[in-house]
């Protein structure tokens, strides 16, 4: 798992809806 600091923002869940891999 890499912490990028789009992690710490709210819009993290949208994020991992559009692309899951860039959570992995």
């Amino acid at each position: 798992m890499r912490i990028n600091p789009t992690t710490s923002s709210p819009g993290v869940s949208t994020l991992e809806k559009k692309e899951p891999g860039a959570c992995r």
